[in-house]
C-alpha cells in the first residue's frame, strides 16, 4: 500500500526521473550504478496524517551488492538498499542542524512534495552524480562511511573491483583477526574464495 506521503513525491521525483521501488526511489546513473532516495518518517506526537520526513540519499552500485550478498548468503535485491548514503539536509546550506521537512496529508501536501523533490533536484542528484565511480564510492565508505553501510565489509569488495586485491585481503585479514562475530568470520573465509576465482 503506497502511503499519502509516497503518492504525493512520486510526481515531483518522478519529473525528475526517478522511480518508486519497494525500498525508496531509484534512477539509473551510469551503467550498473542507481541513484537513490529513502524517505525516513517519524510520526510520534504528531497527529494522524502529518509526520516529520526525512529524505535519504544514495547510490547503489549493483556488483559491490550483488558481491555483499553473495557473499553474506543474502538474495540479491536488484533495487535495494544503497551502498552509500547520507540525510539529504547534511549537503544541503545549514547541514549541520537537523532539518526535516513536515508532511501534512490533509494540508498541501503538493508543497512539501515539491519542496523535496526541488532539494533532491538542488543537491542529491549533484551528490550522487559525483560518486558514480567507484572510486569515489570506495572513499566515501572508508572516510565517511558510518556503522550502518558496513564499511568493514563493502570497502574490500570495492577495493577488489578496483584491482587492489591485496590491500583488500589485508584489510579482511585485519579485521577478521579482532571481529568477534562469527558472521564476519564466515564473510572472511567467503571473501577469500570469491578474490581468488574474480582475480585469477
Amino acid at each position: 500500500m503506497v502511503s499519502p506521503l509516497e503518492a504525493a513525491v512520486r510526481g515531483p521525483l518522478g519529473e525528475l526521473g526517478f522511480r518508486k521501488r519497494e525500498a525508496g526511489f531509484t534512477i539509473d546513473l551510469a551503467s550498473g550504478v542507481l541513484g537513490w532516495v529513502g524517505l525516513n518518517t517519524a510520526t510520534e506526537h504528531y497527529p494522524k496524517g502529518v509526520c516529520e520526513v526525512l529524505p535519504v540519499v544514495g547510490v547503489r552500485h549493483q556488483s559491490v551488492e550483488r558481491a555483499f550478498d553473495e557473499l553474506l548468503s543474502l538474495r540479491f535485491k536488484r533495487y535495494g538498499a544503497p551502498t552509500i548514503s547520507t540525510p539529504l539536509y547534511l549537503i544541503m546550506p545549514g547541514g549541520n542542524t537537523y532539518t526535516p521537512w513536515i508532511f501534512n496529508a490533509f494540508d498541501k501536501p503538493e508543497v512539501t512534495a515539491n519542496e523535496i523533490a526541488a532539494a533532491v533536484n538542488e543537491y542529491g542528484l549533484p551528490w550522487m552524480k559525483e560518486k558514480v565511480d567507484l572510486q569515489r564510492i570506495a572513499e566515501y565508505l572508508e572516510h565517511e562511511g558510518h556503522g550502518f553501510l558496513l564499511p568493514e565489509y563493502r570497502v574490500p569488495i570495492a577495493l577488489a573491483f578496483l584491482g587492489r586485491s591485496a590491500e583488500a585481503i589485508a584489510m579482511v585479514e585485519a579485521r577478521d583477526a579482532i571481529d568477534d562475530r562469527s558472521q564476519y568470520h564466515s564473510f572472511s573465509q567467503a571473501f577469500s574464495e570469491w578474490i581468488s576465482r574474480i582475480s585469477g
